[in-house]
């Protein structure tokens, strides 16, 4: 994905109707990490594939939604991608955790959570059937991946109960850059076509030698680089591709597409 936030770059990818719970699902995978933790308690309804880019836990309208792992929100409103109340957040790794269909927020933009802290109610907003949780990770910052084994291992079946955390924040210390091997301080090498940014990011299309490519630098952990050809298009954009994701750029915005349909766009401002 083209360095956005998801949130923020907020966004995020479209929501599948929650379905009847099975134990497929859950017996799918063994999970083998704890870098985050379950955001929820409930049923798992829905896991991740092709078009569903997340995992869905269904349970009573109310029931806490708490961070995965510590970071900053940067998106935590309404989004017309039919998830609702959403929220997203970024963590000091890069990666981006998505929370969908809430029926209360309880933190806002900007706001520094911590691991376990609760940042919503459990709902059935945007395009959904019944009250459940919809739970995205961006491991990389910009495309989905199964939360499942990223997640500790369930008991019995079930989602294990959180343990208790305390409420205040805890700040954010993103490491310093080490080594960007694309370029430095998010700068054209040579001639710079478009030198814009988002919330999270910095987005550039460079000539360089007579070719174009696509250049996207995370603000908050500038280690999290992308270098991708590009091409203009007839209709003005800036257009790069990954896989099944395209990335477009003018001078005022950015957009992600995957497989033809846009999944995310932000404002690109200048910078300085």
């Amino acid at each position: 994905m083209g360095l956005i936030s998801c949130s923020a770059v907020v966004w995020v990818s479209p929501s599948v109707l929650t379905q009847p719970t099975t134990n497929s699902v859950a017996t799918r995978y063994r999970s083998n990490s704890a870098v985050y933790m379950w955001p929820a308690q409930g049923d798992i309804t829905q896991g991740f594939k092709a078009t569903h880019e997340g995992l869905d836990i269904a349970g009573s309208s109310g029931t806490p939604i708490v961070a995965a792992a510590s970071g900053e929100v940067t998106f935590a409103g309404w989004g017309d991608d039919g998830l609702g109340n959403s929220i997203e957040l970024q963590h000091s790794d890069g990666s981006v955790t998505i929370y969908g269909h809430n029926k209360r927020l309880l933190v806002r933009k900007g706001q520094q959570v911590r691991q376990g802290q609760v940042i919503a109610e459990m709902g059935t907003t945007g395009n959904s059937t019944g009250s459940h949780l919809h739970f995205e990770i961006y491991p990389d910052g910009f495309q989905a991946a199964d939360p499942f084994p990223r997640l500790p291992p369930l008991v019995s079946g079930k989602i294990p109960a959180p343990q208790p955390v305390a409420n205040a924040p805890e700040p954010l210390n993103f490491a310093p850059p080490t080594s960007i091997s694309v370029w430095t301080g998010g700068i054209c090498s040579d001639e710079a076509v478009i030198e814009g940014e988002t919330a999270n990011f910095l987005v550039n299309v460079c000539l360089e030698n007579g070719r174009l490519f696509y250049l996207g630098q995370s603000k908050q952990n500038p280690t999290v680089t992308v270098r991708l050809p590009a091409r203009s298009t007839r209709d003005g954009w800036y257009r790069a591709d990954n896989g099944n994701y395209s990335y477009y750029v003018s001078a005022t915005q950015v957009k992600v597409l995957q497989n033809g349909r846009q999944i995310r766009s932000e404002r690109l401002y200048k910078r300085g």
